[in-house]
């Protein structure tokens, strides 16, 4: 199973900040049962980048640097504030499907 970190921090400056805006707008835990079937879903890039195979960004991200260099699958910001689910799903499937290609 595809192991997918979503990435809600800004790491620009010294210090590392998560970015609140989709978590005032979503809920981890329900986005996490949603995707459980398909896939792994970790949150906090900081503690699990060392353990994801992916990381699933909000477009447009706001000042993330990837220090790890794992793929990354863009994500419509918009959808994490419509609670949409099933259009994050469709995102991280297309991204995956295209790879396939």
């Amino acid at each position: 199973m595809k192991k997918l970190c979503f990435v809600f921090e800004i790491n620009t400056n010294a210090r590392p900040v998560l970015n609140l805006l989709p978590w005032i707008y979503m809920n981890g835990e329900e986005l996490a049962e949603h995707l459980s079937g398909k896939y792994e879903v970790m949150f906090d890039y900081f503690k699990n980048k060392d353990r994801a195979d992916y990381l699933v960004v909000p477009n447009p991200n706001g000042g993330f640097i990837n220090e790890t260099d794992l793929p990354e699958i863009p994500v419509d910001l918009e959808l994490f504030f419509n609670k949409d689910f099933q259009g994050i799903e469709a995102s991280i499937d297309n991204f995956f499907n295209e790879k396939q290609r």
